[in-house]
């Protein structure tokens, strides 16, 4: 059954609102990939800054390269408990 007319002249109408909305869209989603790309790049700059300002601190035990193993270990606090 063909469709009438009308009912063709509102479908235009209804698909261009539907492209409309997804152009908007897409602009919008083009505006936040650009902030995060920006926000990105300066997250980039300052973690190579802080590389180049930070030094080798608690790398070395007894005057010698700590291992990862070493650096990450820490001692325990502890405390007796008398009932």
């Amino acid at each position: 059954m063909p469709k009438s007319a009308e009912a063709s002249y509102l479908d235009l109408y209804v698909l261009s609102k539907e492209r409309d909305r997804l152009e908007q869209e897409k602009s919008v989603v083009d505006k936040r990939k650009e902030q995060l790309e920006a926000n990105l790049e300066d997250l980039k700059q300052q973690i190579e800054t802080l590389k180049k300002v930070v030094p080798q601190e608690g790398r070395q035990i007894g005057g010698r390269e700590a291992t990862k193993k070493e650096v990450a270990k820490k001692e325990w606090k502890t405390m007796t408990l008398d009932y």
